[in-house]
């Protein structure tokens, strides 16, 4: 062989290396941003999952709070209902005259 012969020789085995190399280097490129992929999916998928729960303990909240107005609004109701100086009818019900159970369904109506 001739020098000539194996330099060309040495080049064509430097750029098999080289193309080697390339090929590897690109595949694990690939491989690496497959599993970013599937790591970016995973990620995305339990923060749906987080936000469906997010949304459902805030509706229970809101529930939670509207009951409580609810019940808040009843309190100062009979609180008021409490405080008024109407007191119940004294005596039994004689022509014209209240009961006192008909006066707190009168209370209580109002």
């Amino acid at each position: 062989m001739t020098d000539e012969e194996k330099a060309v020789a040495e080049k064509a085995e430097a750029d098999r290396i080289a193309a080697e190399r390339k090929s590897t280097v690109e595949k694990t490129a690939a491989e690496k941003a497959a599993e970013r992929k599937v790591e970016l999916d995973k990620v995305a998928s339990d923060r749906d999952a987080l936000q469906g729960k997010v949304t459902a303990v805030t509706a229970e909240l809101d529930a939670a709070v509207k009951e409580r107005d609810g019940y808040k609004a009843e309190v100062e109701r009979l609180s008021k209902m409490i405080a008024s100086p109407e007191r119940p009818p004294a005596g039994g019900g004689g022509s014209g005259k209240q009961s006192a159970e008909e006066w707190l369904k009168e209370q209580i109506g109002k």
